[in-house]
């Protein structure tokens, strides 16, 4: 691309105490385009821009028992697709897609809690986990519009693409041990997930 893209990112692990200590990363990304519009005198159509973090807390007062926090988020947009058009007068890193077309969006949450107990010779484990997912998008569809060139009068069709998915998991799982070599280990895993769609 004519632009400089750049790619930062940092992390910091700090024990607040004996027995509890949290670590934290962070990052943000540009990726220059290297597409062009010649029709619309646009440079650099697919551009994206990238960030997102990690945060992390321990807390382990004894060997017996300890619990994990985790909290992840990601974003990113990209301008435009990374696609050329087979046109006459076109050259290899250019495209005529429709204004306002091309761009896609993400954006992903997730949160796990980790706790580990003793019970006696009995050690009980349960993981949680929450998650959202959420993805945008518009595409060019100008080769099948048709139907809205006939009624709107119109050539430019683009198509919409609007979907978030969340997700709930819970395991849980109970390990009791029968001598040096051999332990029981029984458990559940419970899941729900709903996805949300418009196009």
């Amino acid at each position: 691309g004519d632009d400089l893209g750049y790619n930062l990112s940092g992390a910091i692990n700090v024990p607040l105490s004996e027995t509890f200590a949290i670590r934290a990363n962070a990052f943000t990304r540009r990726d220059p385009g290297y597409v062009d519009n010649p029709v619309r005198n646009e440079k650099g159509l697919n551009t994206g821009n990238f960030e997102g973090g990690h945060v992390a807390g321990l807390w382990e007062p004894s060997d017996r028992f300890s619990i994990k926090l985790n909290v992840l988020h990601q974003s990113s947009r990209t301008d435009g697709l990374a696609r050329s058009d087979d046109l006459p007068g076109f050259g290899d890193l250019e495209q005529d897609l429709l204004i306002k077309s091309g761009w896609l969006e993400k954006e992903v949450t997730a949160l796990t809690a980790n706790l580990v107990a003793g019970l006696g010779r009995t050690e009980l484990t349960s993981v949680t986990g929450y998650n959202t997912n959420e993805f945008s998008d518009s595409i060019d569809l100008v080769p099948f519009s048709e139907l809205t060139e006939s009624v709107f009068g119109v050539t430019g069709t683009p198509l919409l693409d609007d979907i978030r998915t969340e997700k709930f998991t819970q395991e849980l799982r109970l390990a009791v041990p029968l001598g040096e070599r051999l332990e029981w280990l029984i458990g559940g895993f419970y899941t729900h997930e709903k996805s949300d769609t418009a196009q």
